[in-house]
């Protein structure tokens, strides 16, 4: 054990990673007892066990004193990935016409919120001081990984998921006799009638907090609670910030709300540094289902969301997003015939959802007398969007489909496109790679439902349109060709 190598002893300590983080999770695994064998063990665990660290506000003073002297710099140095978890007095529901105690209970949330942003980036400027310097830490490239979550609320407990009904609690033995039962239940019932609880918001100047180079990652993980405009006033803190990753609001949440929050987000979406190059969201929980099918756009003529994400796509490497619903806005040109310059773009991926940005579906309910035996459930209730089976919409989808390739020729760099209808059942999936055993570009679609490219769409790629009907393999329809 003396004479083990530094690499030998990493290795060791990979595989009891492995095992601690199976049997206590990610952020809970205990090294700590491997130190005790010699400095060089001790070194090693040290460096493995401040590699990954998770915090809150309330728990910040007990890392400062691990963190103190020539040790503590030695131990921020071994630090790539924090958790983060902001801790909010939640905000209860009462009777709507009682707005002044829900206003105060916002400010409250609001207050505590700003209150650990600013814990939190003056914690990381002290790291980054004490590692010589925000332009040292950029020249060295030190990257720091950052996960965003909503701790466990202050003494209140959270409520359950909508999908889980709960028992009313007996009232209390040493209640009067005419305290109410309460029902906990009670509060998601007024949530559904009056609208849910608004997201916290940063409050005061965002220039208060001070400019870090440490991160280089964020990821907000779901159920942050943040107001899309403040998270993006707090990312655009971070001028070294490379890739933005996570959920970022709910499409399917609340229609008014959801309204509300593409707003925000098109216009805070330029708040973000230029040092952005990956771009990751989520915009669908694992709970939801579409609750209108109307359009999400506040101005009827102008998709500002995706316009939005077009703009901001002019400096980025890679664009993915999931739930979002879209419209060809988001590859369309300028409108003078100019494109934003994608010459950095080389990777595309958006899973959206049946129906778009204007309220077009991109595919249809099938009929009953086409749903497979494979479907568990078909419902003829015209507001059951879930576990149905959907057929292509050929003219939104090709409309989509051509301004990707009008986009195309304007990037470089590209390499891949995928472009995943997202539906219970049935499958819709149009791809743009580099067929290695062809050594040629290739545009194709997977279909559980008869498509074809129209001729727009070929015209935009540079194929002609294959002859004849579309071949089919088993259930799926298949177009394949060859792009210039």
């Amino acid at each position: 054990m003396d004479r083990l190598p530094a690499e030998i002893i990493y290795e060791i300590i990979s595989h009891l990673k492995a095992l601690e983080k199976a049997h206590y999770g990610r952020w809970r695994s205990n090294l700590s007892p491997y130190a005790t064998i010699n400095r060089t063990w001790q070194s090693v665990i040290e460096h493995e066990t401040f590699s990954r660290i998770k915090i809150d506000a309330d728990t910040l003073p007990e890392l400062i004193p691990l963190l103190s002297g020539a040790t503590g710099d030695r131990r921020i140095r071994s630090i790539r990935a924090l958790e983060f978890n902001y801790l909010l007095d939640r905000m209860g529901l009462r009777s709507p016409t009682n707005l002044s105690w829900r206003r105060e209970q916002e400010q409250l949330a609001n207050g505590l919120f700003s209150g650990d942003m600013r814990a939190l980036f003056g914690l990381l400027k002290g790291w980054e001081d004490r590692l010589g310097g925000s332009e040292r830490v950029a020249a060295e490239k030190h990257q720091l990984c950052l996960f965003l979550a909503r701790g466990l609320d202050r003494g209140v407990p959270t409520m359950p998921h909508p999908s889980r009904r709960i028992s009313i609690s007996p009232r209390p033995a040493d209640a009067l006799p005419d305290a109410p039962v309460v029902d906990p239940w009670q509060e998601y019932e007024l949530e559904l009638r009056y609208g849910p609880r608004p997201d916290v918001q940063y409050i005061g100047d965002e220039k208060l907090l001070p400019e870090l180079s440490l991160v280089s990652s964020v990821t907000v993980c779901e159920g942050h609670g943040i107001h899309p405009e403040s998270l993006m006033r707090v990312l655009s803190r971070m001028k070294c910030l490379d890739c933005l990753d996570g959920y970022v609001f709910d499409e399917m949440e609340n229609p008014d709300l959801t309204c509300e929050y593409r707003k925000a987000l098109a216009q805070s979406l330029q708040l973000l540094p230029r040092s952005l190059s990956v771009f990751n969201l989520d915009f669908l929980s694992d709970f939801s289902e579409p609750l209108t099918s109307d359009s999400l756009l506040v101005d009827p003529q102008r998709d500002h969301l995706c316009i939005s994400i077009r703009i901001l796509s002019g400096q980025l490497r890679k664009l993915k997003l999931s739930g979002l619903r879209i419209s060809s806005a988001v590859f369309a040109g300028n409108g003078d015939g100019s494109y934003p310059d994608w010459s950095s773009l080389e990777e595309i991926k958006i899973s959206y959802p049946e129906i778009s940005s204007t309220g077009q579906w991109f595919a249809n309910r099938a009929p009953p007398e086409v749903v497979t035996q494979d479907d568990s459930y078909y419902s003829n209730d015209p507001n059951d969007y879930k576990d149905c089976t959907y057929v292509p919409s050929a003219e939104p989808l090709n409309e989509l489909f051509a301004a990707a390739g009008r986009a195309k020729q304007h990037m470089p760099r590209l390499k891949y496109i995928d472009l995943r209808l997202s539906i219970d059942f049935g499958k819709h999936i149009f791809l743009y790679y580099f067929n290695r055993e062809k050594k040629r570009n290739m545009v194709a679609s997977y279909s559980t439902g008869a498509f074809g490219f129209s001729k727009e769409v070929a015209e935009a790629w540079g194929f002609s349109l294959p002859e004849g009907e579309t071949p089919k393999d088993g259930d799926m329809f298949i177009n394949e060709v060859i792009v210039m």
